[in-house]
């Protein structure tokens, strides 16, 4: 399992970035270009300010205004997404976890559009969300991603916005990590399009803080 490759975002909740390869990342800009209006229309139960959001993957149990699908995502790219999603627990120190990627979808945006501060949830409360750059404007200030950790306290850092931002570059954080997108200037003509990723984890909280309390060593927590 190829997880060399990441950065450590400390926020008082983990956040983990990742490098997609092409294959990955370039996959799902072929769905979306060739068949996107076709796909089903994620945004009647998400928050964002957007038209386009095309759900691409979802086997949620509970199913409202969309229904269990799979429009195109490989068996190789779910692998490679359950292996970072399995990098960033073991990192992290969580024990006895049941986890399961529940949706996954794509996010288009064009001048004036923006999500606005929100977390997420799937059929869990406790889970994870990836997000995958595919194509990224010019300029960091505009659409940028702002992710706003649950740390307090003094020299605390409460935030991050990531800079010089690439298609591949993939970050994980829980559900309650609050983050929010803003708006693309019209007059740069540009678009951002990224993809989405929950995966619910249940886990045992108890277990987890007890094991923590000794220190695990880093080889024990996927840190190379």
């Amino acid at each position: 399992m190829d997880t060399l490759d990441f950065e450590v975002i400390p926020l008082g909740q983990t956040i983990l970035k990742y490098k997609a390869p092409p294959r990955i990342w370039e996959a799902f800009n072929t769905i979306y270009d060739e068949r996107g209006s076709s796909l089903p229309n994620a945004g009647v139960q998400l928050a964002g300010k957007l038209k386009e959001q095309r759900s691409l993957y979802f086997i949620g149990d509970k199913v409202g205004k969309i229904s269990r699908h799979n429009s195109g995502v490989s068996p190789a790219i779910l692998n490679w997404f359950r292996e970072k999603f399995d990098h960033y627990i073991k990192f992290n120190g969580i024990w006895n976890t049941n986890s399961r990627i529940n949706a996954i979808w794509l996010n288009q945006y064009t001048p004036y559009e923006y999500n606005p501060v929100h977390i997420h949830q799937g059929d869990l409360e406790t889970g994870f969300t990836g997000v995958l750059m595919l194509k990224v404007p010019k300029s960091d200030l505009e659409g940028m991603l702002q992710i706003m950790g649950n740390g307090t306290g003094h020299f605390a850092k409460t935030d991050y916005v990531p800079k010089n931002l690439e298609a591949g570059d993939f970050f994980i954080f829980p559900y309650d990590v609050r983050h929010v997108v803003y708006p693309l200037n019209p007059s740069d003509n540009e678009t951002r399009r990224t993809v989405a990723v929950n995966c619910d984890c249940s886990y045992d909280a108890i277990k987890t803080h007890a094991a923590n309390r000794f220190s695990l060593r880093p080889s024990e927590r996927g840190q190379k």
